[in-house]
C-alpha cells in the first residue's frame, strides 16, 4: 500500500453464511447517495442490500425476500428514490424504495 492512504474497514452486522467475505468482480456493487451521504452496497453473505451511513459509520441492513439470491448489481432510478438491484441466483430484478424501505 503506498504512503498516505487511510482506508476504514467495516463490519457488516447480521449472519453470514461464510466465514471470509465474498469478493464479486461484477461491476456496479458500489453507489453513492449524495443527497444522504450514504454508500449502498450488496452482501450475498447475509443475503442483503446494505447503506453506510458515512457520517454515523452506521450500517443499515435489507433482507432480500429470495433465499440465497446471489444479489449483485446495483442502479438508481433517475429520481435516485429507489435502488434496484439484480438477484443472479434468484434469477430476478428487484427494487427497494428508499424513502418507504
Amino acid at each position: 500500500m503506498s504512503k498516505g492512504h487511510n482506508f476504514t474497514k467495516y463490519s457488516i452486522p447480521g449472519n453470514t453464511r461464510v466465514d471470509t467475505a465474498i469478493i464479486n468482480l461484477a461491476g456496479g456493487q458500489l453507489l453513492f447517495d449524495n443527497t444522504s451521504n450514504g454508500i449502498w452496497f450488496t452482501d450475498a453473505r447475509t443475503n442483503s442490500l446494505g447503506k453506510l451511513d458515512i457520517k454515523s459509520n452506521k450500517i443499515e441492513l435489507f433482507s432480500i425476500p429470495t433465499n440465497d439470491s446471489g444479489i449483485m448489481g446495483l442502479a438508481f432510478s433517475p429520481d435516485k428514490k429507489v435502488v434496484w438491484f439484480t438477484e443472479i441466483i434468484g434469477n430476478k430484478i428487484g427494487s427497494l424504495d428508499i424513502e418507504s424501505k
